[in-house]
């Protein structure tokens, strides 16, 4: 997914993993937990 959050005049720009397991044994959204942040700025 690409997507940026604004904050103030700047954005983060975040890249998360998520296990394909994660996403088979979910019978809903997956949570904060079922991720794992790889990339993180600020531009």
């Amino acid at each position: 997914m690409d997507t940026s959050i604004d904050i103030g005049t700047r954005k983060a720009i975040v890249i998360l993993r998520v296990r394909l397991k994660a996403l088979q044994e979910r019978e809903s959204s997956i949570t904060l937990e079922d991720c794992e942040v790889v990339y993180i700025k600020i531009v």
